[in-house]
């Protein structure tokens, strides 16, 4: 005998702002995301921000740790000065600073700008980089070489002997998904003379391991699942034309445990096998589209763009992606959201660009 118990209205919010961002453009961003520091930086600026995204996705130790806008202490002084970035690790246990000073100007950096930051980096870091979006002029190369420091220019895309998949993005679309729990209902397998749950407890949901939680908390579970329910919700939004994308409808999803994954429904010591659980939800979307602009830093091929999200829990913040890619090897990509009152907090890092589903003028997916 199968019973079904429909639950009275209910609203369980996730304990993050929303479904994990989707990207879409040209390309699904794959692999394990990794949250990024979170926090302000003391002085920040897109340039800066630019590279600092490039450093997240080029360190290649566990242990290195990439900071914007990072207070350092002068070993002479003892006191604090920020440098643009650092990347702080450890070599043979002894910790190691590299640290990185950024400038976007109209002309060529000059030697002064090399003569400034060695004296600033005299003892303040143990490695230092010069980022500029121009060629340094010929006498500040020379010095910054004699004394040890890197400079790199992060110029305008220029043309490569090898082809980038990063060339075919030209618009990304990054989406925001929330959901809101509204109704839930279950069925479950009865005997036809079985004892009945009482109206006035609420029941539990067990799996097939005897792990025991209440009703909403499992619902909230399997809403927070983003393989098992955000992504088939975004597939489906996806799926459709541009057109007929709402940025609020709702969405029905019916879940049925697997034979090899049984549930059981609980109250007391009764106890029953859950056949079906159907949550309706209610769906918000926020959206920026994403115009790309391409760079060149030293080997690697950048994209990067960045806008306003319309609609959805984040509505008002902007959001910035830069996307590299190194001869031979897969694209990565990284996400930084602004908030309206200038904090900055990095929520995104994905490891690879896994997919190519192009679709350039639409946006695609990415």
């Amino acid at each position: 005998m199968r019973r079904m118990v429909p639950v009275p209205r209910a609203r369980f919010q996730p304990a993050s702002r929303g479904s994990p961002p989707c990207m879409r453009a040209g390309a699904r961003v794959g692999g394990a995301p990794s949250a990024l520091k979170c926090g302000m930086p003391r002085r920040t600026n897109p340039f800066q921000q630019l590279v600092y995204l490039i450093q997240e996705q080029l360190k290649d130790r566990p242990d290195a740790v990439v900071t914007e806008s990072k207070m350092l202490v002068d070993r002479n002084t003892g006191k604090q000065r920020e440098t643009d970035i650092a990347v702080e690790c450890s070599a043979n246990g002894v910790p190691f600073i590299l640290a990185f000073e950024c400038r976007k100007l109209s002309r060529k950096p000059a030697i002064e700008w090399v003569e400034q930051m060695l004296k600033k980096h005299e003892h303040l870091s143990d490695k230092l980089v010069l980022v500029a979006n121009r060629p340094l002029t010929a006498d500040a190369i020379d010095l910054a070489r004699r004394n040890g420091v890197e400079t790199v220019e992060l110029s305008e895309a220029t043309k490569t002997d090898w082809p980038a998949r990063l060339d075919q993005y030209t618009n990304l679309l990054f989406t925001t998904f929330d959901f809101t729990v509204q109704t839930y209902s279950l069925e479950y397998g009865v005997p036809t003379d079985g004892p009945r749950f009482s109206c006035d407890q609420m029941v539990d949901l067990a799996d097939m391991w005897g792990k025991r939680a209440p009703l909403p908390v499992a619902v909230n579970a399997l809403i927070n699942n983003h393989e098992l329910v955000g992504k088939q919700v975004m597939e489906l939004w996806y799926k459709k034309p541009p057109k007929e994308r709402k940025n609020e409808h709702t969405v029905t999803f019916v879940y049925a445990p697997p034979s090899d994954q049984p549930m059981t429904v609980m109250q007391g010591t009764l106890s029953y096998p859950l056949q079906k659980l159907t949550i309706v939800m209610a769906v918000r979307i926020g959206q920026a589209p994403l115009p790309l602009e391409k760079a060149g830093y030293g080997g690697l091929r950048v994209a990067h763009g960045g806008g306003q999200i319309k609609g959805g829990s984040l509505a008002g913040e902007t959001v910035r992606i830069v996307m590299t890619e190194r001869q031979g090897q897969r694209p990565k990509a990284a996400v930084m959201l602004s908030g309206v009152q200038g904090t900055t907090r990095p929520i995104v890092r994905t490891t690879e660009l896994l997919e190519v589903d192009a679709s350039p003028t639409d946006g695609g997916k990415a």
